[in-house]
């Protein structure tokens, strides 16, 4: 979830399958998988009368139900995939709208476990589009905007903030992404490695986004921002917050180099030695015990390392 004012992501859940311990099966699993998760995702602003905008993947009324009744209010974008959506009777809605002007809306009222919702309708040029939502009218605000041999016309409330907001996601991605990603250039196939990038960039961005919003800046781009923090790091004071001097202790130099290579194709080792190989990339355990792999450091030929066992072979050497 992305604040739609400041575009700050402040909260997340990762898909961990299978590697999820089932202890931690939450009490709002009970509702299903969305309702479930969008409880899970809104704890912190039960209570708080603060309105969720989603997009179709959420259109489940149950969800927006729920969250009315923890103090959330939202809306949700309603499509038909196979079918509507429950208690959306989506063929009717468009019949009602079928000799209508573009730009004409309209609203219908319900009720389910006691919360009343409705669901917002507005005549676009070549469908109707819908709502679900538990707040909001159909006042007009905003801008004019303009369609095809349409008079320029004000969307109604929530048509209006589910045009204004519905992109935080998506831009906050761009900026994780754009112009260089770090997910792409470290290249790496281990899964906590790969999450581990995604919450890095993804804290880079929020930070970038938090000094603009809050000192009332515009945005540095993103390499300057890069630029800055990295700096920052390399120069972090409370790395010499013990130290009595500001000289930092030196490295001990190894007596070679290290570099993690890979065994070319249709070659094995045996012993020390490379030999051909009838296979074209046979493997073997690193000496972690970690996994199959086929690299090695240029120090050890015939040692089987893997990036980690390779990262605790470099620390040895250097503390020796």
């Amino acid at each position: 979830m992305c604040c739609g004012i400041s575009g700050i992501l402040f909260a997340m859940e990762l898909v961990e399958g299978k590697d999820q311990p089932r202890q931690l099966r939450n009490e709002e699993d009970n509702f299903g998988k969305t309702v479930g998760l969008l409880l899970r995702l809104t704890t912190s602003l039960w209570g708080s009368a603060r309105v969720l905008l989603l997009d179709s993947g959420f259109c489940v009324l149950k969800g927006l139900i729920e969250l009315a009744k923890k103090g959330v209010y939202g809306s949700a974008l309603i499509k038909k995939r196979k079918y509507w959506p429950k208690y959306i009777r989506g063929d009717e809605i468009k019949d009602h709208f079928k000799d209508m002007p573009v730009g004409s809306v309209d609203s219908i009222g319900g009720n389910l476990d006691g919360v009343d919702f409705d669901v917002f309708c507005m005549k676009e040029p070549d469908y109707v589009m819908m709502l679900m939502s538990t707040y909001g009218t159909n006042i007009r605000m905003g801008e004019h905007k303009n369609r095809d041999g349409v008079e320029a016309f004000q969307y109604p409330e929530v048509v209006h903030n589910h045009y204004q907001y519905r992109h935080q996601i998506d831009d906050h991605n761009n900026k994780r992404h754009q112009p260089i990603s770090l997910e792409v250039t470290w290249a790496t196939k281990t899964w906590e490695n790969r999450v581990f990038a995604y919450l890095l960039a993804t804290t880079e961005v929020n930070c970038n986004l938090a000094s603009s919003f809050f000192i009332g800046e515009p945005p540095l781009p993103s390499l300057s921002f890069r630029k800055e923090l990295a700096r920052e790091l390399l120069h972090n004071p409370y790395f010499n917050r013990n130290v009595a001097t500001d000289e930092r202790p030196k490295r001990k130099r190894t007596c070679c180099d290290h570099t993690l290579m890979t065994l070319r194709a249709y070659t094995k080792w045996e012993g020390a030695n490379i030999i051909p190989s009838s296979s074209m990339y046979p493997q073997r355990m690193c000496k972690g015990k970690h996994r199959k792999v086929r690299t090695y450091c240029s120090c050890s030929p015939g040692v089987v390392m893997c990036e980690e066992c390779y990262a605790q072979h470099k620390l040895e050497i250097d503390d020796q």
